[in-house]
């Protein structure tokens, strides 16, 4: 999924900017990262699994795992 910082700007418009963020999922936040002209990436603590092609033809549902290096 991916957002325009204008829409993302015109979201949290609402709050005040002592406001606190949390994600949901127990990711824990580490920075942005601008990867390209116009793209800027959201970057977590927690890292990506790979999943087999054998767990996802058994667990359609799970999109993604994410791991702490902890």
């Amino acid at each position: 999924m991916t957002l325009t910082v204008g829409d993302l700007k015109r979201q949290l418009e609402v709050f005040d900017d002592k406001d606190e963020l949390a994600f949901s999922g127990g990711l824990e936040f580490y920075r942005l990262e601008v990867q390209d002209e116009n793209l800027v990436v959201f970057e977590f603590n927690e890292f990506e699994a790979a999943l087999s092609e054998r767990f996802v033809k058994k667990h359609p549902q799970v999109k993604v795992v994410f791991c702490s290096v902890t």
